[in-house]
Formats: C-alpha cells, structure tokens, sequence
C-alpha cells in the first residue's frame, strides 16, 4: 500500500552529475525546487555544492511571475 503524505509533490530522482549539469544550465524546473526548497533527500556534502552553484547562478536569474 502507498500512502501519499502530499499529493503535489512528486519524487523525482537524478543523477548529481545532471542536476548540477541542469542548474549550470539555468533549468527551470530545478531552479524552482530550490527556489521553493522541495528537496526531499540529498546528501549533505551534495546539497553544499548544488546551493553554492545555486548562488552563483541565482544571481543571474531573473524570475518574472511564476511559471
């Protein structure tokens, strides 16, 4: 039996070396999971990495609305 806790999140797995490739590249989807902190498991040395390129990267993202 699987039991949902919230039905708007749905788990999606990747690789580190894709996330990183895809927030390098400014992906939208994974720039609003950490925008919105909906990471539900990572590890933490991981997790350090993938915010500090976050950083960068936000820096230059301008977000317009919500999409």
């Amino acid at each position: 039996m699987v039991r949902y806790l919230n039905p708007k999140i749905h788990p999606i797995c990747l690789r580190t070396t894709t996330s990183l490739r895809k927030l390098r590249d400014e992906s939208i989807f994974i720039m609003e999971i950490l925008e919105y902190r909906k990471v539900i498991y990572v590890d933490s040395e991981f997790l350090s990495k993938v915010m500090s390129v976050y950083k960068d990267v936000r820096r230059e993202w301008v977000r317009k609305g919500r999409v």
